[in-house]
């Protein structure tokens, strides 16, 4: 279930709310009890995990080469 963040224009208080995404947006903020709250955009983050595809990647692979320039950090 997607996490949205609400800050509120008369308080400026923010909350987090966990809500399904067909879910009508928070109007009144509990904080003030003014019909006042904005959801904000906010960065989203995951983590992958286990075997799949990323876990074969280049950065995990020793024996994988990064790039082909000479003057490359990464450049084994």
């Amino acid at each position: 279930m997607p996490v949205y963040e609400y800050k509120c224009k008369n308080c400026n208080e923010r909350i987090t709310v966990k809500q399904g995404i067909k879910d009508p947006r928070l109007v009144v903020c509990p904080h003030c009890g003014q019909e006042s709250l904005e959801r904000l955009i906010s960065l989203s983050g995951f983590e992958l995990k286990g075997s799949g595809w990323f876990g074969r990647s280049a950065d995990h692979n020793p024996s994988a080469s990064h790039c082909s320039c000479d003057n490359c950090p990464h450049k084994r």
